[in-house]
């Protein structure tokens, strides 16, 4: 899927969020599905097979809902976008802001790292996204351009 400038920024901004979170959700899954297996069964019952299944009806719906509602895909594929491209970053700053931004770090953080302004920080962050949302021949086209600088 192709985002735009605006759509990479706040995902650069909320990307350590959401990697927290799709991190609870899977883990929260992950937990959830093995409810009931410890429970001991006692009398004529006792030689019949468990269940594992959920019997909440709320937190079934819930689950269902996050996955009919690709809340859960959506989140992973932002997450995935982010990873898979940082590769096209060539200029140092741009590495050292994105690094920091995925972190998490605010603007402020990253104005005092590298001891510039904050609307410079807002700017590389600007020229990241641009970069990221390159199709492969502007990308290449961007490459060559910026290697020739150097």
């Amino acid at each position: 899927m192709q985002y735009n400038t605006k759509q990479v920024i706040e995902m650069l901004k909320n990307y350590k969020k959401d990697r927290e979170t799709l991190e609870r959700l899977t883990a929260e899954f992950d937990n959830n599905q093995t409810t009931g297996e410890g429970v001991a069964q006692y009398g004529t019952n006792a030689a019949m097979p468990k269940s594992n299944n959920i019997s909440d009806p709320t937190f079934q719906r819930a689950k269902q809902l996050l996955y009919s509602n690709n809340v859960i895909k959506n989140m992973e594929n932002r997450i995935k976008f982010i990873d898979e491209s940082q590769n096209k970053l060539i200029k140092d700053n741009h590495i050292i802001v994105f690094v920091l931004r995925r972190e998490g770090h605010t603007c402020d953080y990253i104005k005092n790292v590298l001891q510039v302004s904050r609307t410079r920080v807002h700017g590389i962050l600007n020229e990241i996204a641009q970069v990221l949302c390159k199709d492969d021949d502007e990308y290449n086209d961007y490459k060559k351009k910026v290697c020739k600088e150097k």
